[in-house]
């Protein structure tokens, strides 16, 4: 296989099995946040937060919200099975797993491509990019293997890091121009200036919103 998409997140990966995926230059879609998204939606404690609200789609959000308004029968079902012991247990254990696994298939030199696995429940289009860098960040990565795990990574699953994936010239001219250093923090990728799509300069603010 050339692309795994889901971290292992039942044991910490063996040497080996990095070393496997290295030489087979196997790409790896951890999808750290996916599943925390199911947990805190059925819990009743996932809060959206502006960026969130502005990004995504209103009627997707607006669904998660509709959980905390169904009827009696139905919410304290799904809140008490999400709140037992074992299943907050569960969470924690396979989350952490998840993220050693990130830092040690990185640091191996497995390629990483970043991935939300949106429109799974809890998991917004649009928005979920960012928490989801965010945590790759937090489980050890650098900056600088998080942006390559959105930009030049996710061109080598298609064989199209000739085309796409990096600025360089006789490539194709899809990129956006911001107004702060990403490499000084991840929270300066939603300061768009200015998006290229073939070349063409478009204002972020005449686009057609979702």
């Amino acid at each position: 296989c050339d692309f795994l998409v889901h971290n292992i997140e039942d044991e910490v990966v063996s040497d080996s099995f990095v070393q496997l995926l290295k030489s087979g230059k196997v790409i790896l879609s951890p999808t750290l946040t996916v599943m925390d998204n199911y947990y805190n939606t059925f819990r009743q404690n996932i809060n959206y937060n502006t960026y969130n609200l502005k990004s995504s789609d209103p009627e997707a959000i607006g669904s998660i919200y509709d959980i905390k308004h169904l009827s009696n029968a139905v919410t304290p079902v799904l809140k008490q099975r999400f709140d037992q012991p074992q299943m907050k247990t569960r969470i924690s254990r396979t989350d952490s797993i998840r993220r050693v696994n990130l830092k040690k298939l990185a640091d191996g030199g497995v390629a990483i491509a970043a991935g939300t696995d949106a429109g799974n429940i809890g998991t917004q289009h649009a928005s979920s990019f960012q928490n989801e860098l965010k945590a790759m960040q937090e489980s050890g990565l650098s900056i600088w293997q998080v942006l390559q795990s959105a930009t030049i990574n996710p061109a080598k699953i298609l064989n199209k890091e000739m085309m796409s994936g990096s600025i360089i010239k006789g490539k194709i001219a899809d990129m956006i121009l911001l107004n702060e250093d990403p490499t000084k923090s991840l929270e300066n990728l939603t300061a768009i200036n200015k998006i290229f799509k073939n070349g063409n300069a478009l204002d972020p603010g005449s686009l057609i919103p979702i």
